[in-house]
């Protein structure tokens, strides 16, 4: 997933910029994935639970295809990891 490889990205431009994570500058991302969990400091990330997303949406579609009548899923809420690149 892209989304994290740009908060990195912007990780590495405030080092070039002297401001440091998280005095001068807070960052989160919206996806956590590998590059926020391995990222120094480690950035504060939405889990947005995207493989019960796509299990579900995958789900429908089938069943939609199918003219069956799509089954309910239970889907966790999105979820704040807080990480030291938002805390002080």
């Amino acid at each position: 997933m892209p989304v994290d490889a740009f908060a990195r990205g912007v990780l590495d431009a405030a080092r070039l910029l002297d401001r440091p994570v998280p005095y001068g500058l807070r960052l989160a991302t919206r996806y956590d994935g590998m590059r926020a969990k391995l990222a120094t400091p480690q950035l504060t990330a939405v889990n947005l639970h995207l493989d019960q997303v796509a299990e579900a949406a995958i789900d429908l579609l089938i069943a939609a295809m199918e003219g069956k009548e799509p089954q309910p899923h239970a889907i966790v809420p999105p979820q704040l990891v807080v990480r030291k690149s938002s805390t002080v």
